[in-house]
């Protein structure tokens, strides 16, 4: 039973982590891209605390308008930054098995 709960924090943790990276460079992307969206859709009061809701509904609404150039922005992605996501990726994933194991 406590295996489960840590497990379930920590994919929690993981989800939240990983959300807030993503949409972190995401908006950064966005607002360099195309600020007039940006402006309409993310510069709105009480952004920030609601950015899981509004940001999901917006981010989803502005890729299927743009996936294109999204999957290009994605493909550009320098060799570094793709590295360092799959380190951390790994650690999340070394972080879960061991937690299961204990």
């Amino acid at each position: 039973m406590r295996s489960v709960f840590l497990l379930t924090i920590l994919v929690a943790i993981l989800v939240w982590d990983y959300k807030f990276s993503w949409y972190a460079g995401f908006l950064s992307r966005l607002k360099d891209s195309d600020p007039e969206y940006f402006k309409k859709y993310c510069s709105k009061p009480g952004f920030p605390p609601s950015l899981i809701v509004g940001g999901l509904m917006g981010s989803g609404a502005y890729l299927s308008m743009k996936s294109q150039d999204f999957k290009q922005e994605l493909m550009a992605l320098s060799e570094r930054e793709a590295k360092r996501c799959l380190a951390r990726t790994m650690l999340w994933v070394v972080a879960v098995i061991l937690i299961i194991w204990l």
